[in-house]
């Protein structure tokens, strides 16, 4: 695996946190109103599977987009942001799903 030399950006850390962030608001507002659903009983059986079927995918998109940036070198944060891209994207996509 190649390493990397250079100085590292600190814009790659900033980045990284701010994916985060994007990674926190949209799974805690997914949860909120999953709960919310599952309290009043108004959720169906498509949501209830959805819940275990949607983590593995966007989870294993995620290592591959990871793996790929860690094989062209890329530093850490740039590898964890890759990572994270593809989970946080699927966490606001449920929160503004859920949200209509």
């Amino acid at each position: 695996m190649p390493t990397s030399t250079k100085t590292p950006n600190p814009m790659d850390w900033i980045v990284l946190g701010f994916q985060q962030q994007r990674l926190l608001m949209g799974a805690g507002e997914t949860i909120l109103r999953r709960s919310m659903m599952m309290g009043t009983g108004s959720m169906g059986a498509a949501e209830a599977v959805s819940m275990w079927f949607e983590k593995p995918t966007a989870f294993a998109k995620g290592f591959e987009a990871a793996a790929l940036a860690a094989a062209k070198g890329q530093p850490q944060a740039q590898i964890m942001t890759a990572f994270l891209r593809p989970i946080a994207a699927s966490a606001a996509a449920n929160a503004a799903r859920l949200r209509k």
